[in-house]
């Protein structure tokens, strides 16, 4: 890319970022792609051409090509569509085994429930995870493949769920954490500040008894600790399942990528510094390290609602840090001629390593 609207596309970037929000250059880029599809957004950064349409040039082997692209009301390139196993569901989870490939296949999306009760949260996941597993048993298939790619996270306790199925050891690493304590959470959690310390002290094994806001608890930061995974029974006490399938002991491959990030993030990091999975695909545009335990709250004066995170998040293996993403072991740079056909390039090396 040489230039967009006639403006240096370096430059033109770097102020399209301003509005773009994200952990990393990889969320950064997904997010200044989607920016550049509405001539609003680059009329308000005052980058866009006087006919509203988006003129670049782009250069390819030494030669240059001018490409018009005119506005329209919908586009379909923010969710470039494959064919195949991997076409994106609208479903928050969806799967089918390949009993021919010995793969099950597992499209998670996002980590959120619709089919939950009060007493059951998470219901309908720990149903659909029973089937699956159920069949991965009966089949006899030995691979399961979860695709993350466009999963922006949710309730991390699906992903721990998820793991509840699977064979794991007696005890892995899991997150730090630091999380600030002010009058914003006491008011979202509905808390004061006796109830927040008594909360706090059966939480970390530990009397608090602060009594100025604000305050910051740490859990295990530095040393993230060496815990017993916990079961499906301790996740979910109400999930009813009267005769479990046999844990998957077979490979676990997680598919991440950009739009990987948040709680789905959080759980490709924990299979990653475990040992638990071997990852293919791109970088994360979560990373490892980060912040979350989002708390709401509503402006004063205009009424938009708004949400800040309060906790940061140690990876288990804190000597990879700093580190800007979660990079794949397996690290598979889809060329944009690749990205605009309907094969997955991602999931073709995927099959062709099992294969193999």
């Amino acid at each position: 890319m040489v230039s967009i609207n006639g403006i240096d596309a370096e430059i033109f970037m770097a102020q399209l970022m301003q509005i773009a929000t994200g952990e990393n250059i990889y969320l950064f880029r997904d997010q200044v792609s989607f920016y550049l599809r509405n001539p609003a957004n680059l009329l308000a950064l005052n980058l866009a051409s006087p006919d509203s349409s988006l003129h670049l040039t782009l250069e390819r082997n030494g030669t240059q090509l001018e490409i018009i692209l005119l506005a329209a009301e919908r586009h379909s390139l923010w969710g470039n569509i494959k064919t195949g196993i991997t076409a994106q569901h609208t479903d928050n989870y969806w799967g089918q085994a390949l009993p021919d490939d010995n793969i099950y296949y597992l499209q998670f999306n996002a980590m959120s429930e619709t089919e939950g009760t009060p007493d059951n949260p998470f219901a309908g996941w720990i149903s659909f995870l029973n089937d699956a597993f159920s069949t991965i048993d009966s089949l006899g298939i030995e691979n399961l493949v979860i695709d993350l790619r466009n999963n922006g996270g949710g309730h991390s306790t699906m992903g721990d769920i998820l793991l509840s199925f699977c064979s794991l050891p007696d005890s892995i690493r899991y997150f730090g954490a630091s999380m600030k304590i002010s009058d914003l959470v006491l008011d979202f959690y509905q808390m004061d500040l006796n109830t927040m310390n008594e909360a706090l002290s059966s939480d970390l094994g530990y009397e608090v008894t602060e009594s100025e806001l604000p305050f910051t608890v740490h859990y295990n930061i530095g040393s993230p600790p060496l815990i017993k995974p916990r079961t499906l029974e301790e996740l979910a006490p109400n999930a009813g399942l009267s005769d479990s399938p046999r844990k998957f002991d077979g490979r676990l491959i997680l598919i991440i990528g950009s739009q990987t990030y948040s709680s789905a993030a959080e759980l490709a990091v924990l299979c990653h510094d475990n040992g638990l999975a071997t990852l293919y695909g791109s970088p994360t545009g979560g990373k490892p390290s980060s912040y979350g335990e989002s708390v709401g709250f509503r402006l004063p004066n205009t009424g938009i609602n708004c949400t800040v995170s309060v906790k940061y998040f140690q990876r288990p293996d804190i000597q990879k840090d700093p580190s800007d993403s979660l990079y794949p072991d397996v690290y598979i740079l889809v060329s944009p001629d690749e990205y605009f056909l309907t094969i997955d390039t991602v999931w073709e090396k995927v099959l062709q390593d099992l294969k193999d």
